[in-house]
């Protein structure tokens, strides 16, 4: 498979990051040769083995990660009544909690690259024309803990008053959960190897050069603006679809709607677990760009009035709104995944990716659910779909004034 699209002669830096991403990518996309494997019948096997578990390893911790944001987001008001000085306006406490859940984000940023990493080894384990539907795993492993969260939070609301949630200190039992994060780690540190001709070629570039220095190089400056403009939408909107949306539903709105965690459940799940596979198969067949801006064009264009009929109090068109702007995010997310992937070269794929990503996330993804909130209060539903409409078109931009680097492979 041919390398990343050449540069002029004057940029040495990305001259050698082409040469030496040209030799990681025959290696990850041809698979090991007759010089790499004496006995490839009986490797081969034990091979995809191994792929399988460190796959499975890998994506395991993003379910555990997502479910312990998903937790603090359903239990906000909770948390809010518990931490907060009492407040004439229950949204007051509500916000508070919620500026608590955004300084998360912004500790994630400094220790976090879980998401990513995991992105980056699943996707680059196969050939890139299935990268779209592989990349999507992860992130549905991500889905899948928040659609966990959502159903312990309403397993215990159904079970317990809010009282006894509140006031005796069954609220923390489900964070103790999140300590089951620390054995796909485990795992992985000790049963996954990696490639070791991979390895040691970007071992051998690391040592010439820094990654997070390549990351904020000039050549690379404007892909990195990019991902964090594109990663925006999937941060606020999927904390603002599948966190925030029940709060709406359930404390602030002027009729509430009944069972608000189990319509959330059920557009979680078909929208962020059953079809985020097909989407990044969809881009697979007709590219990133194109399905990845059907997408966020349907929410820039649809999502104040699909907030507007979330909060009528009818629990069908409450559903059909919230499914409506699930699918279209799963159509610009599940895409994404590989998107990310493509936009930098093997050896800084990570590093990069993990800051474009996670300051998108503590930005929007961690700010987004104390803003809905205020704009409720201040201009109504509609005021939160505009938020959300602001961040669609914020991505459409990122999205198409990508630097046109070609596609790393």
């Amino acid at each position: 498979m041919g390398s990343a699209t050449k540069h002029s002669e004057d940029t040495p830096l990305l001259g050698s990051i082409n040469h030496n991403d040209e030799r990681i990518g025959r290696l990850q996309m041809s698979g090991p040769t007759s010089s790499d494997i004496i006995d490839t019948k009986q490797g081969a096997p034990q091979e995809e083995q191994d792929d399988l578990r460190s796959t499975i390893a890998s994506v395991a911790g993003n379910v555990l990660e997502l479910y312990d944001f998903a937790i603090y987001g359903y239990f906000s008001d909770i948390i809010g009544y518990n931490f907060f000085p009492p407040s004439n306006d229950e949204s007051t406490a509500i916000i508070e909690s919620f500026l608590v859940f955004g300084g998360a984000f912004f500790v994630g940023l400094s220790v976090g690259g879980q998401l990513m990493s995991s992105l980056v080894f699943v996707v680059e384990g196969h050939e890139r024309k299935y990268w779209g539907w592989y990349g999507s795993f992860a992130m549905t492993s991500a889905s899948i803990g928040t659609f966990f969260g959502n159903i312990v939070g309403y397993g215990m609301r159904h079970i317990f008053t809010f009282e006894q949630l509140a006031n005796n200190g069954l609220w923390r039992l489900p964070f103790l959960c999140g300590i089951f994060v620390s054995f796909s780690g485990l795992y992985l540190k000790h049963h996954v190897k990696d490639h070791k001709k991979i390895e040691q070629l970007i071992n051998d570039i690391a040592q010439q050069q820094s990654p997070l220095e390549i990351a904020f190089s000039k050549q690379l400056r404007g892909s990195l603006a990019s991902v964090t403009a594109v990663v925006i939408l999937w941060a606020g909107g999927f904390y603002m679809l599948f966190v925030w949306l029940v709060i709406l539903m359930k404390d602030l709105s002027e009729t509430p709607v009944p069972s608000p965690f189990a319509i959330n459940a059920i557009s979680l799940f078909v929208s962020m677990v059953l079809l985020f596979p097909f989407a990044g198969w969809l881009s697979d067949v007709y590219g990133r760009k194109l399905v990845m801006t059907v997408g966020a064009s349907g929410i820039a264009l649809f999502a104040p009035l699909a907030m507007k009929f979330v909060s009528l109090g009818n629990a069908s068109l409450a559903l059909l709104s919230q499914l409506f702007l699930g699918i279209c995010l799963c159509c610009y997310a599940s895409p994404m995944c590989a998107w990310l992937v493509e936009s930098f070269p093997a050896n800084v794929r990570t590093t990069a990716c993990s800051i474009g990503y996670n300051t998108a996330m503590a930005l929007a993804g961690g700010l987004s659910p104390s803003a809905s909130t205020w704009l409720v209060g201040k201009y109504g539903a509609m005021g939160a779909g505009y938020l959300l409409s602001v961040f669609a078109i914020i991505s459409l931009f990122g999205l198409h004034l990508a630097p046109k680097h070609g596609v790393y492979r």
